[in-house]
């Protein structure tokens, strides 16, 4: 099985049925998942929270055969800053480009797997 893909997913905990958690952007295939976080407006501390949530947010895709996870976040216009900052922390970072929103990482970054 591949973990569900889709927006705005409202998951329960596989182990503790009376947790749940809403993921943003999920996409996975082959027992890897892609979990983008959207906002509105990045935060260091926002950036910084989401990757430290990656294993936990893992758990609620197990079910789906997800046994690595990618993360990623997104926003119209990342500043310069936090593209280098979330690049630090292992996450993919979308932003605006010429083909809607587009990876803004360096070239040659590989992101971190949980």
């Amino acid at each position: 099985p591949i973990a569900p893909f889709g927006v705005r997913l409202r998951l329960r905990h596989p182990a503790d049925p009376g947790r749940t958690r809403e993921l943003d952007v999920v996409a996975g295939h082959g027992g890897v998942g892609l979990l983008v976080e959207v906002k509105s407006r990045l935060s260091p501390e926002g950036v910084a929270a989401f990757a430290a949530s990656l294993e936990d947010a893992r758990a609620y895709l197990t079910p789906f055969g997800v046994r690595e996870l990618i993360g990623g976040v997104a926003t119209l216009y990342p500043d310069p800053s936090l593209v280098a900052h979330a690049t630090r922390l292992g996450l993919l970072v979308f932003g605006v480009g010429e083909e809607l929103m587009e990876p803004k990482n360096p070239p040659g970054f590989v992101p971190r797997r949980v």
